[in-house]
Order: structure tokens, then sequence, then C-alpha cells
């Protein structure tokens, strides 16, 4: 009697403030892309590879590296954004068989954060690897130990782009860089939970 409707709470109404946002946002970034998602394909990361895994690494741009090393966790680590986003170059663990351990402090799935770990595979292909790209791009960007894996950057100047070295990259920037490589390569329909479809999509 007398008392606020749960539902008409504030907290409630902030909840659903926030989940129209977010809706709204994917429905924005389909349109950006042409229509609805599509799950990426091994065709996608090659070409991603081919593309943006060059020698030196200073030619390519440090988010365009960013990219195509979170597009590879995406997809080959089959996780989520949200699971990768917070990663410290300390979680990975390069072993002797050539793959890679990554581990993960909290993910969506464990709220308790009692960790979990995922591997990427050491196979190569050609004269390419996961390992081979992962350490050409930690060296490029000079990140280590402590070091967000998926660092913001910032505009220094005379056009040069330096590592926020312990924030990590947001969402949306993620989503707009992905958009914007989805037009430079030519790809399909992608979101950033498109990796993530389309590796469990060819597990299946």
């Amino acid at each position: 009697m007398g008392r606020e409707s749960p539902t008409k709470s504030d907290l409630v109404s902030k909840v659903k403030k926030t989940c129209l946002k977010r809706s709204n946002e994917e429905r924005k970034q389909q349109k950006a892309v042409g229509g609805e998602r599509e799950g990426t394909t091994l065709r996608d990361i090659r070409r991603m590879v081919e593309a943006l895994y060059k020698e030196p690494a200073e030619i390519v741009e440090p988010a365009r590296r960013r990219f195509l090393v979170m597009q590879l966790f995406l997809f080959l680590g089959m996780r989520r954004f949200s699971d990768i986003a917070k990663l410290k170059v300390k979680d990975l663990a390069f072993l002797k068989d050539g793959s890679v351990k990554v581990f993960m402090r909290k993910t969506k799935t464990d709220q308790v954060g009692q960790g979990s770990c995922f591997f990427l595979t050491g196979r190569k292909y050609g004269k390419v690897s996961v390992p081979g790209i992962l350490r050409w791009y930690l060296k490029s960007l000079g990140l280590v130990n402590e070091d967000a894996l998926f660092p913001r950057f910032r505009n220094k100047g005379n056009k040069e782009v330096v590592a926020i070295k312990d924030k990590s990259v947001s969402y949306g920037t993620a989503r707009c860089q992905l958009v914007k490589e989805v037009k430079l390569l030519e790809l399909g329909k992608l979101t950033v939970h498109s990796a993530r479809i389309g590796a469990a999509t060819r597990e299946a």
C-alpha cells in the first residue's frame, strides 16, 4: 500500500533503457552492413589474414592489427566479445606443442570468477600460424604482461597512434572497426557476434 510498483522502479526503468539501447545499436549495425547478420566463414578469416598480416607490421594500421587478432580469438576460440575484451597479455601462454593457452578470469557464464581456459591452434597454414600472428601483433605494439591484449588507441601527433595499454577497447569501437573492415575487405553481413556464430555452426 502506497509503495512504488517494482515494475515502475528506477532500476527496472534503467534496465529497460539499456536493453532498448543495445537492441537499437544492433539494428543500426545490421543496417550498416546490409541486413541480417551472417556467420563468419573460414574464407572470411583467410581474407582478413591475407589483407592484414603484413611485414613490417607498421604498414598496417594499429586498429586493423587489433581487429585481425580479435577476430581470430572470436572465431577460433568461439568466444563472446565480453569474454575476451578484458584479457591481458599475461593471460596468454605459448605452449611447447605450438598452441596458445588463454586464461579468462571471468566470463558471462562464470559470474563468480572461477576462471577458465581455451586454446588456439598452433597449426601452420603455409608460413602462417596463429601464434606467429600473435607474436607479430604483440611485438609491433610493444604489449607485455599487464597490458591489455586489445588496448584502446589515441593519436599522439604527427599521425602517430599509440596504445593506451591499461584500457581495453570498447564494444562500440570494436563494432565500428568491424563495419569499416566489412566494407574494405568486401566481407559478408557480419556483426561482432558473427565470428562465434560461424565457428559454432562449422563445428555443429
